[in-house]
């Protein structure tokens, strides 16, 4: 009994925590991350090349690698694949010394699958290469290092030079801040593709003294390891589901009252429109919906498509589309406000009917809301789905649990939707509530204006999304 509540309160916290990038790569769970290290010694030049690929561009490399399409990679496959690869990228990486370039040969490669969130793997291909050199005591000359692998993909980037004989002057690392991208500082990005650095020999043995091939990390045991235990369980007990269920609820509901979500333009619609509640949860189950669904079609697609599918690409497009959404919504409640506004100066009220009592009613009617642009805005909240949802609907999929993962995916979207429905409906009651409490010509007027102000509020701010996904998309 005790180990089953230990299992099941895994378990929960596994879901809780399958949405964090940052466990393990701080680019998040599509990012590919490189380290290059150039190690200079009097006779030789020996050259790592380290690449830690994350979940989703390891589960579609995954599938090259798995030659016979059995779901696992075993020792001669990932063999035969990292040599190729590791063949196939000492053209992407340049080395020169005292300006000419170097010619390295692969000496070493190796490939290992790491246990990574949602039941998905991670992988580890280590590539070496070395150069004979042949450099005299006393000798100066510079080297140059410059990582051109996978150059439009997002992800940490680091070159570390160090030597042994030689005293090394340079900006660049001496020493691998992420210890081999086995550690990522946290808080800390890095994207550095080339360095250059000063080489004096002093001395010493002229053996390579390379780092040769390390060990790979540890596999992640944290929560999101017990989440793949989950998934590939044989048998899933109705008490673990059901907490899983209750987790992945809890797990939608956080991720939608995090910074962004759209919660201020659905706050900005509702002021502008002078929406309902009915508007609100309206607003809040179509942003859900849209996520859900959008979490979905990534899923499928970068199943279906394996390699080709790029979704550092996806994103910002994803991104330039909703932000396009947003600006097209803005346009048009500002034409609309700006029409009640000119309706309102005409008849000396702020009202859409035709009449003027030379006073201020005690009432107001509201805008009528439009449904079209309800659902617009609605789909512009929730297109850019959230990796980590994509991350767990993979992982079911990888392990034959696609229904499990369709089911948490769902509740996911629904802790989403009770979020946000909350949030719309909370600014609705505080925008009825000051009317009802405040009145006055001031007032009045504020009413007025506050629809074209909140309008032109959506209008700014899809802009501004717009730039920065267009920025993306360049990146």
């Amino acid at each position: 009994m005790i180990r089953r509540l230990v299992t099941t309160g895994g378990l929960a916290a596994a879901v809780l925590l399958a949405a964090s990038p940052a466990l393990a790569h701080p680019l998040g769970n599509y990012s590919i991350n490189h380290h290059l290290g150039v190690h200079v010694t009097r006779s030789a030049v020996t050259v790592t090349l380290l690449l830690d690929l994350a979940e989703i561009p390891a589960f579609q490399e995954k599938r090259v690698v798995d030659a016979d399409a059995d779901g696992a990679v075993d020792a001669s496959e990932a063999a035969a694949y990292a040599t190729a690869t590791c063949g196939e990228h000492l053209s992407s990486v340049a080395v020169e010394l005292a300006t000419e370039p170097l010619a390295p040969v692969a000496e070493l490669s190796s490939l290992v699958m790491i246990p990574g969130q949602a039941g998905l793997e991670t992988a580890r291909l280590e590539c070496v290469y070395s150069a004979t050199v042949d450099l005299r005591v006393g000798e100066e000359t510079t080297v140059v290092a410059r990582d051109l692998t996978y150059p439009d993909r997002i992800g940490w980037r680091e070159v570390v030079i160090s030597g042994e004989g030689v005293v090394i002057s340079t900006d660049a690392f001496t020493t691998s801040p992420s210890r081999m991208l086995t550690e990522y500082p946290q808080g800390e990005l890095m994207e550095v593709a080339g360095a250059t650095a000063h080489v004096e020999v002093i001395g010493g043995p002229p053996g390579a003294g390379g780092d040769g091939v390390l060990a790979a990390p540890a596999p992640l045991r944290g929560p999101a390891g017990l989440l793949g235990s989950f998934l590939a369980a044989p048998g899933i007990g109705l008490g673990a589901l059901a907490l899983a269920m209750v987790a992945a609820f809890g797990l939608g509901l956080a991720h939608a009252l995090a910074p962004g979500h759209g919660k201020t333009l659905m706050a900005a619609y509702l002021v502008g429109t002078r929406g309902s509640r009915g508007d609100a949860a309206a607003l809040g189950l179509a942003v859900a919906v849209s996520h859900t669904v959008g979490v979905a079609v990534l899923g499928g697609l970068a199943f279906a498509a394996a390699t080709t599918l790029r979704p550092e690409v996806v994103y910002p497009i994803l991104s330039i589309v909703s932000a396009t959404v947003i600006v097209a919504v803005g346009v048009h409640l500002s034409w609309r406000a700006r029409r009640r506004h000119r309706a309102g100066r005409a008849h000396e009220h702020d009202h859409d009917h035709e009449h003027d009592h030379g006073h201020d009613h005690g009432h107001d009617h509201p805008a009528q809301v439009s449904w079209r642009s309800l659902a617009a805005l609605g789909l512009s909240g929730g297109l850019v789905p959230s990796a980590s949802a994509v991350v767990l609907l993979l992982g079911a999929i990888n392990l034959g649990r696609v229904g499990v993962g369709v089911l948490l995916v769902f509740l996911f979207g629904l802790g989403m939707a009770t979020a946000l429905v909350a949030v719309g409906m909370a600014v609705v009651s505080a925008r009825d509530f000051g009317y009802r409490r405040l009145s006055g010509p001031a007032v009045a007027k504020l009413r007025r204006r506050l629809p074209p102000i909140a309008s032109g509020a959506v209008v700014v701010v899809g802009l501004v999304l717009l730039g920065d996904a267009v920025r993306g998309l360049g990146a």
